[in-house]
């Protein structure tokens, strides 16, 4: 049935807050935390929680490279990794100061672009790690999306969306059409545009310099969306404060009625599995599974290490499905779930992805 089992109390080397999680070529999964890096491999664990890299923030953002390096973003600079020790990018320019890191991308070309709190955006370019100049128009660059041509996607959470195409930035705010300026969430569309949620204000389509609206009208769940996915029969999943639902081919959403013994909480992050089950992760609420055979909730009641699963949803290899909560990391593998702990080298704590 699916039971989570909590296997170890809480971790006094890591500290609470974990925020990142990735796996690499080998199927090992890299868990970022405040207080350094764990890697997981099987029932192997190795722990980093010193050196030159780390500081209070400890890692903010990992991604897996196209060229399969994993690349670690803690709270100063870039750092990259082929499988053995960290290795420092060097920077150009003004220090990279410490802060939160929002987004990492690698782009088809190999390039590394890092969003950063009011800092702007940064890339690795020809070895070095620079500040881009954008004019002054980004500030919180919270969101990344490379499209199939090639063209990055920015959602600044104050200044709109921002268009960078071998060239100068191309910005488009709520004076351009937009529904509002803090974009929260961008994603592709088979379509051939961009998906844009905007905090408090809905959700936009954006193509060819064209912007719709989508509001409640349109049967698009009230409050903020915090998650986008496209399925793998392209219709666009919304994840938002008060429900769930997909577009139709008739270009209205289509709420999701959950039984009534399920408990309903705000939505911060969607799967797609290799199954055919959805996955949501709630502010409140647990995790919710939607697939073939119905509607599953997970959450405390059931072992889960906490309601709050606000990021951190991941495929593995294997099929097995990772969880990220506020009280550490969940492995729901077939119908055997656990709770990975201190005791398997896993940090508890808040998890961001």
């Amino acid at each position: 049935e699916g039971r989570f089992e909590l296997l170890a109390p809480e971790s006094p080397v890591l500290g609470t807050e974990v925020r990142a999680l990735s796996a690499d070529r080998d199927g090992r999964v890299w868990v970022g935390a405040r207080g350094g890096l764990a890697i997981i491999d099987g029932d192997a664990i190795a722990e980093r929680t010193t050196g030159p890299w780390l500081t209070t923030e400890g890692v903010l953002a990992i991604c897996r490279g196209r060229d399969e390096r994993m690349w670690v973003a803690p709270a100063v600079g870039l750092w990259r990794s082929d499988g053995g020790e960290l290795e420092s990018v060097p920077h150009v320019g003004a220090p990279y100061p410490a802060g939160r890191v929002w987004a990492v991308l690698e782009d088809s070309q190999g390039g590394v672009w890092i969003g950063a709190e009011n800092r702007g955006l940064f890339r690795l370019h020809e070895g070095r790690l620079e500040q881009v100049a954008d004019g002054g128009r980004l500030v919180d660059a919270i969101a990344l999306y490379e499209d199939p041509q090639g063209s990055l996607w920015v959602g600044g959470f104050g200044s709109g969306l921002h268009r960078f195409r071998a060239g100068p930035f191309v910005s488009w705010s709520a004076a351009e059409g937009l529904s509002g300026d803090q974009v929260r969430v961008v994603c592709g569309s088979r379509r051939g545009g961009v998906w844009i949620s905007t905090y408090g204000n809905g959700l936009d389509y954006f193509e060819n310099g064209h912007v719709t609206t989508y509001t409640a009208a349109d049967g698009l769940p009230t409050g903020n969306v915090g998650a986008l996915l496209e399925d793998r029969q392209g219709r666009l999943w919304v994840g938002a404060s008060e429900g769930i639902a997909y577009l139709d081919e008739s270009g209205r959403f289509v709420t999701q009625d959950f039984p009534k013994d399920l408990v309903y909480g705000g939505v911060r992050s969607m799967l797609e599995d290799s199954r055919g089950n959805f996955w949501f992760g709630t502010r409140s609420q647990g995790v919710f599974r939607l697939g073939p055979d119905g509607t599953r909730q997970f959450h405390v009641a059931d072992g889960l290490s906490s309601d709050v699963a606000r990021g951190g949803l991941l495929e593995l290899d294997d099929g097995a499905i990772l969880v990220g909560t506020d009280a550490g990391v969940n492995l729901s593998r077939g119908d055997e779930v656990a709770v990975l702990g201190p005791e398997q080298g896993v940090p508890a704590g808040l998890i961001l992805c």
